[in-house]
């Protein structure tokens, strides 16, 4: 079947290509991905939906901030109704504003199903019924029965018995405003009308942020209709328009309202007379409303220009008889087409549309706008089977995104393209409108219509009002349907579209309409940076001992990040790890396949009920030391990537094939978000933990190319760390085990970086943090290459001083750890679409396999003052970065050593415990140098363990975006344990960026 499928495939290509069949760019699109997914589909592969997404954009505009989001659905439309309104009004079917790639080069199809639409069509497929964890994409929507034959098509489209449902308004706009997919009817609100089922929307993610963004709601219909009701209310049905009304109005309160549904020239089904008289007693609204024989646009564009005088909300009610703004008029005129407005007391969009842009742009808020504009008379008109009504309202969307592209390049109020983006989509489609390619209606020309026999058309069956005798045109139906829409974007941020392209229908280019809240949250987040902090070898035994180092035995944690937002337990178990403990369990070998079953990966890989829930002190130390334990370069790997993997492997799969490089967080942030990168280390830059970030390879001690990869392919903005040659070896005979001589040289010779160097009798810390100061002048990146013998920066020192701790650098010309900070902060933070920085102090780990208590407490104080430095950066005034847009994570990558300290003869302030160097010959590996004869601290190894390690999260999103992992992989009853990969997923969470490896 497979190679049926690919024959046919290939054939239809040949004649695309050779054999002179002509398509449009967007329809030999749309082709294409029918033939992949034909493809894939025969072969067994269905997709599962990623985590949130963004992208980037090439060029000019990449180093601006996005911050308006004006999002435009024409409900109800589909690729037909655009086609024809642009014959109608142009004499073509791509002359439309949103049509022409030059104006608007993003387009493509979005799948629209809902929760109820997916789930009848899993009961006509025999699928699993709906859940977040495991999506089938063609259940929602199947490519194949779509695209196969117009027999197929049809019926899969027509036949509700064969899979016509559809979504509808509510639940599709909440999957726009909300990013997640509910039941028909629903606003705002989780599948199943749970109690407190409220989902947050696109526009109160604006108004929740530190700096608080603008929102606005624009449409033809009723204000309390679903579709703008999904933007700015929450509600288990949607036609509980008064309480829809009442929200909006008095709790969310959208800086623009503008609509129809005035009760006084329709009734009081969708706003009470009561309900009005409040909003037009509110100070915080300039109102405006519908009179009769009084200009509805002049009246609207005085209550805004009276809005931004007197710095007030703006709220405009109108309509006609129907309950929506009259829906302009065209007529049948061939050669001459019409549009013009029905009545004059209500706006046409493009009207609401420039009101609402006056307003929200204003100011120079710095938090930015969200705007939704309906035109929602498509729609209505679809479900009559009103083809002219239809051609009005397309034509009336194209003037109102025309207005709005005016205004952007006109550059009113600041709005330009590198700050706003526009998307134009459609909800769903309607009435499955289909043309005779033979009786083509041209310009100004429109089908016969006549009102169809009342009899013909039984009430409730959305059959549709009107007939096409001639031919010219023909409905399928007066309901939605379940057709892909159309997807337009321009801006600042669109290219993030591209990174969500076959997530959920793999080999095409299909998005989903959730999709289009990841982008509009993308915009409003475009500047958020992620410092992620790792003390090598670190658990919690050694932050307790460099805490009562620091502050005394009465504050044993009180270290800065031991009161971050958020703290957790962490399991760091790779793939060798959890192979050891499955043998000995008499388990199944580690799977990806099988990753699913959490609770089984948890249990075997750490198992909660031997070892226990918290980091320190363990339950049963035998069974954390008893088998392998993972390493820096796996360890590395599942932070960087998500993913779990064998010891040694540098963002690399397991089984060591060709091709099995794993993308990482760093490389996503840089290729999706156009932000900053940067590792910092105080070992060798091209060491396991750094390498994991920026390179890849499938054996750790492979430094040389690492090394190469990292100068020559990555390139990250920001390099610091050890292993300089002349270092390792000596001036006159440098020693290239962790970068080569040609790498060397190259960064030294590469003018893209400022260079700096480890000096004899040059501090540091001064060059380093000058360099930093030269590449934000010259725009340029910088790499700083210190260390000495041994390839690390020397560990700085701490004494046996009781009373008086004490914390200086044992090496004056390499810096410390809070000056590597410093520098790369200073670098990164110039790119405004955010960065990610990973900062590593390697001689906790370093210190620990030689179990040396002062050394590896000098790490961990390096390691407190680089993340207090960090903080100091965000907390300081006058730039764009502060808690609301950047994440600071402190935690480790494993354990290491095993210490214990004794609770009867603890070290105290200043205090260190004796400690002599084992002269004996060490007796197996990694089994530590030194020894403790007082008896202060015990340690069970000189290797790494399967110990928990802490993770520390802080920002204003922390504790929300961390959360959601606690007990994933665990019982849920153990809240407090998350697994080193969710520590990756949170990251891409809050950045913004795909999951999908």
């Amino acid at each position: 079947m497979c190679d049926i499928f690919h024959l046919s495939s290939v054939w239809l290509l040949h004649q695309i290509f050779f054999g002179g069949l002509k398509l449009k760019t967007k329809l030999f699109k749309l082709l294409l991905l029918v033939l992949t997914l034909s493809v894939l589909a025969a072969c067994g592969s269905d997709g599962n939906d990623g985590s949130t997404g963004q992208d980037g954009q090439n060029g000019e505009d990449a180093w601006a901030l996005p911050k308006h989001v004006i999002l435009f659905i024409g409900d109800g439309m589909h690729e037909e109704h655009e086609a024809a309104a642009s014959r109608y009004y142009y004499g073509d079917e791509t002359s439309l504003i949103w049509k022409d790639s030059s104006v608007f080069p993003y387009s493509n199809y979005a799948t629209t199903w809902d929760v109820t639409a997916y789930n009848t069509l899993a009961g006509e497929r025999g699928d699993n019924t709906y859940s977040t964890d495991s999506i089938n994409g063609r259940t929602g929507f199947d490519v194949l029965q779509m695209g196969l034959s117009s027999l197929t098509k049809d019926k899969y489209f027509l036949d509700s018995s064969t899979g016509a449902a559809a979504t509808d308004s509510a639940s599709a706009g909440t999957a726009i405003a909300t990013g997640v997919k509910t039941d028909a009817g629903n606003i705002a609100w989780e599948s199943g009308d749970p109690t407190d089922g409220e989902i947050q929307t696109i526009g109160e993610y604006y108004q929740s942020k530190t700096t608080p963004g603008k929102i606005g709601i624009v449409t033809t219909v009723p204000i309390s209709h679903a579709t703008p009701a999904a933007f700015v209310s929450h509600n288990v049905y949607r036609n509980n328009y008064h309480a829809i009304f009442t929200e909006l109005s008095t709790v969310t309160k959208p800086d623009v309202v503008i609509g129809g549904g005035h009760p006084q020239v329709y009734n009081e089904t969708y706003m009470s007379n009561a309900l009005l008289a409040t909003v037009q007693g509110d100070a915080d609204y300039e109102y405006v409303a519908r009179n009769t024989g009084t200009d509805g646009a002049a009246s609207l564009a005085t209550a805004a220009a009276n809005a931004v005088s007197n710095g007030t909300k703006l709220f405009g009610v109108f309509g006609s008889a129907g309950g929506q703004i009259a829906t302009p008029t065209v007529t049948d005129t061939p050669g001459t087409p019409s549009f013009t407005k029905t009545e004059d007391e209500s706006p046409v969009l493009s009207e609401s549309t420039e009101a609402a842009l006056t307003v929200l742009s204003s100011g120079g808020g710095a938090g930015g706008f969200f705007v939704m504009l309906e035109q929602g008379d498509i729609d209505w008109t679809n479900h009559s089977n009103d083809f002219k009504g239809m051609v009005g309202g397309v034509l009336d969307l194209h003037y109102a995104v025309e207005k709005a592209e005016e205004m952007i390049e006109d550059g009113v109020n600041g709005m330009s393209w590198a700050n706003t983006t526009i998307i134009i989509t459609s909800d769903h489609g309607n009435s499955y409108l289909r043309f005779n390619r033979g009786k083509t209606n041209g310009l100004g020309d429109l089908p016969l219509q006549e009102v169809k026999n009342s009899s013909n058309c039984p009430a409730g069956n959305y059959c549709g009002n009107y007939v096409y005798p001639d031919g010219e045109v023909f409905y399928g139906t007066g309901g939605h349907t379940n057709e892909l829409v159309s997807v337009y974007a321009r801006g600042a941020d669109t290219a993030f579209l591209e990174a969500r392209q076959g997530v959920l229908y793999p080999g095409t280019e299909l998005i989903d309409n959730t999709d289009l809240f990841r982008a509009m949250k993308s915009i409003a987040d475009a500047n958020r940076n992620v410092i992620l902090f790792i003390g090598d070898g670190m658990q919690k035994a050694h932050e307790v001992a460099a805490s009562r180092y620091m502050f005394g035995i009465d504050n044993p944690e009180a270290l800065s990040f031991h009161d971050f937002d958020f703290k957790a337990n962490c399991t760091t178990w790779d793939v060798d790890t959890y192979n050891s403990y499955a043998r000995a369990k008499g388990k199944d070998l580690y799977a990806v396949a099988k990753l699913n079953n959490r609770i089984e990966y948890g249990t075997v890989g750490y198992d909660v009920a031997v070892a226990g829930s918290y980091s320190y002190p363990q339950l049963e130390d035998e069974y954390i030391r008893r088998y392998a334990a993972t390493d820096s370069a796996s360890a590395g790997t599942a932070l960087a990537t998500g993913n779990k993997t064998v010891d040694g492997n540098i963002a690399w799969l397991p089984g060591d094939l060709a091709g099995g490089n794993l993308t990482t967080i760093a490389e996503k942030a840089k290729a999706q978000r156009k932000g900053a990168i940067g590792v910092v280390t105080t070992v060798p830059f091209s060491h396991a933990t750094p390498a994991t970030f920026v390179s890849h390879n499938i054996n750790r001690n492979n430094y040389g190319e690492i090394a190469e990869e990292i100068i020559t392919t990555t390139r990250p903005d920001v390099v610091i760390g050890a292993g300089h040659p002349s270092f390792v070896g000596t001036p006159a005979a440098p020693n290239y085990q962790y970068m080569t001589e040609a790498s060397y040289n190259a960064i030294k010779a590469d003018t893209g970086y400022v260079f700096v160097e480890r000096t004899d009798g040059v501090t540091g810390g001064t060059a380093l943090l000058n360099a930093a100061d030269n590449a934000v002048t010259a725009k340029k990146k910088l790499f700083g290459l210190f260390g000495g013998t041994g390839g690390q920066i020397a560990t700085p020192t701490v004494t046996d001083t009781p009373g008086a701790p004490t914390f200086a650098a044992t090496d004056s010309e390499s810096p410390l750890l809070a000056d590597s900070t410093e520098a790369a902060l200073k670098v990164l933070a110039q790119n405004k679409n955010g960065f990610f920085l990973m900062v590593e102090q390697g001689d906790i780990d370093w210190t620990n396999h030689a179990n040396d208590y002062k050394g590896m407490v000098g790490g961990v104080i390096d390691l407190e003052y680089a993340v207090k430095k960090a903080m100091e950066f965000v907390d300081e005034p006058g730039d764009s970065i502060d808690w609301s847009n950047t994440m600071l994570i402190v935690t480790s990558d494993h354990g290491n050593s095993f210490l214990r300290l004794n609770n009867t003869l603890k070290p105290g302030l200043g205090d260190l415990p004796a400690q002599q160097s084992y002269v004996a010959p060490c007796p197996g590996t990694w089994c530590g140098s030194n020894i403790y004869p007082d008896g202060e601290v015990f340690y069970g190894t000189g290797g790494h363990t399967n110990e928990l390690v802490s993770v520390y999260a802080k920002g204003d999103f922390a504790s929300e975006t961390f959360s959601k992992y606690n007990g994933k992989m665990y019982d849920e009853d153990v809240t407090n344990i998350i697994d080193n990969t969710f520590i990756f997923k949170a990251m891409a969470n809050f950045l913004g960026v795909t999951v999908s490896q």
